[in-house]
């Protein structure tokens, strides 16, 4: 059956081509996007492409500005580049593969916890999906896909917040499409994330870890993220919503069941499309 594979990865400024290679063999990935990748693109491109035996295509307009990259799979003319925004982090791309309808896949890079604190990722949050909103009403489409480094916790305010991101825990609610404040509709997301959170869940607790010694952390954190608009939540196989432990060959983390640093702070997530349109 005709499919759609997306991961992303911030794999913090370190050439991985060999991993990437191995996940998208290992999970058949159409589009994959990065953050915090070396500059050498072209390089790493001819790597890729060479060791999984296919063409692969960088799309971005500005690619030396921005801080995310998109990378596509075998038919680079399904994919389409339509904005680069907020200081280069965030890129707004048209996905139309065929047998899907077309729909916004939107990558974004948010700054540092180290550089920024919550009132700062709360103003980048609402400047961000304002500017989603905008792309979407600007090419009539409500089909929308946001996945990247947004540098919070789905429980944080500048994810669940009506002026930010939005993004509910469950599909019902999520599903009414927009919620009412003071007069005011604002859009909702859905968040599977939520669902991957802690050492119930099937995979790691978390994409990122960080054990400060200050009296309030988490330890654990969920800051790489993919969220829905309610139109795609029938095309979105949300039991593929997965955070990676593994590029398929070796672990990417260590006996502690820690981040191995040789590969990256974050670890990889993963999900998988499948058009409506399809027995």
């Amino acid at each position: 059956m005709p499919k759609i594979n997306l991961a992303f990865w911030n794999t913090q400024n370190n050439d991985l081509s060999d991993s990437i290679s191995n996940i998208i063999h290992k999970h058949k990935i159409n589009i994959f996007a990065f953050a915090e990748l070396p500059n050498e693109l072209e390089t790493m491109r001819q790597l890729i492409s060479s060791k999984i035996g296919a063409p692969v295509h960088w799309h971005n307009l500005l690619p030396l500005v921005e801080k995310t990259k998109l990378l596509s799979i075998l038919n680079h003319e399904y994919v389409t580049p339509l904005s680069n925004e907020i200081q280069g982090r965030l890129s707004i791309f048209s996905i139309h593969y065929p047998l899907f309808p077309e729909f916004l896949a939107a990558i974004v890079h948010f700054p540092s916890r180290r550089n920024k604190d919550e009132t700062d990722l709360e103003e980048f949050s609402r400047r961000t999906i304002n500017k989603i909103h905008d792309m979407s009403r600007e090419f009539k489409n409500e089909r929308i896909l946001v996945i990247g480094d947004f540098n919070q916790n789905p429980y944080e305010k500048g994810m669940l917040q009506a002026t930010g991101f939005h993004a509910v825990m469950d599909e019902g609610t999520a599903s009414r499409r927009a919620r009412t404040c003071d007069g005011q509709s604002y859009p909702m997301l859905y968040s599977p994330m939520w669902s991957l959170m802690g050492d119930r869940s099937q995979g790691p607790p978390g994409t990122h870890y960080y054990s400060p010694s200050k009296i309030y952390t988490s330890h654990w954190h969920m800051l790489d993220q993919v969220l829905l608009s309610p139109g795609l939540l029938d095309e979105v196989v949300l039991e593929s919503v997965e955070i990676l432990s593994s590029d398929g060959v070796n672990s990417l983390l260590n006996e502690n069941g820690l981040l191995r640093k040789e590969y990256s702070d974050h670890l990889p997530i993963k999900v998988e499309m499948r058009s409506k349109e399809l027995p």
